[in-house]
């Protein structure tokens, strides 16, 4: 791979997100059980995982100072790497993600929880949704393509709860970088999830 691949985009009202084996995704009830306000809203900014009754899970926080709400963009910028990005700004869309991508990484948290995939599979799920049943929603595959160009509207943004990312089975370390200023009108987050063996 010779630079960052798109993998989905993601809709986020405020919502978190999960990072998760996609065998423990039948088992989180953040709707129906309320797992969602009881383990993920308490959680302090420095928290970066969370464990419930199948396992661990990380979290992709969103962050209120990049946006309320807005596109959360996935993409492998490594073999076993996982990238999740909130931007925003004035500049043209595509320069501001390759620009968020391409930010040094020196002073990002990397004191993050971390979690296990033994499936080969790794799911992105809004934690605020059920996995399955009545209060789920879709979980795509991720598909590989280029760096978007334009924000788009959030048409069917409702409907997709999360993707799901073929991933080396172990252990994945949640990286985060909280609001980012690029200059006086850009600006991002950053959560990576790194395999670590």
């Amino acid at each position: 791979m010779t630079g960052p691949v798109h993998l989905g985009r993601l809709w986020t009202n405020g919502e978190p997100y999960l990072a998760l084996d996609s065998i423990h995704v039948p088992a989180w009830r953040g709707f129906t059980d309320d797992t969602y306000n009881t383990l993920v809203v308490p959680l302090p900014y420095t928290e970066s995982a969370v464990t419930f009754e199948a396992g661990r899970a990380g979290v992709v926080g969103t962050d209120g100072v990049v946006g309320d709400e807005g596109w959360l963009e996935v993409f492998r910028t490594a073999p076993n790497q996982i990238v999740v990005v909130q931007a925003s700004g004035r500049w043209p869309y595509r320069d501001l993600l390759v620009a968020c991508l391409a930010h040094p990484a020196d002073d990002d948290d990397r004191d993050g929880g971390v979690f296990e995939v033994t499936s080969g599979y790794l799911v992105i799920l809004n934690a605020a949704m059920d996995g399955t049943g009545q209060y789920s929603g879709e979980l795509r595959p991720a598909v590989a393509g280029e760096i978007p160009g334009e924000v788009a509207d959030r048409s069917g943004a409702a409907d997709l709860a999360g993707l799901i990312i073929e991933a080396e089975p172990g252990s994945y370390h949640v990286i985060t970088r909280w609001f980012t200023a690029l200059d006086d009108e850009n600006s991002f987050a950053r959560w990576t999830l790194r395999h670590d063996g």
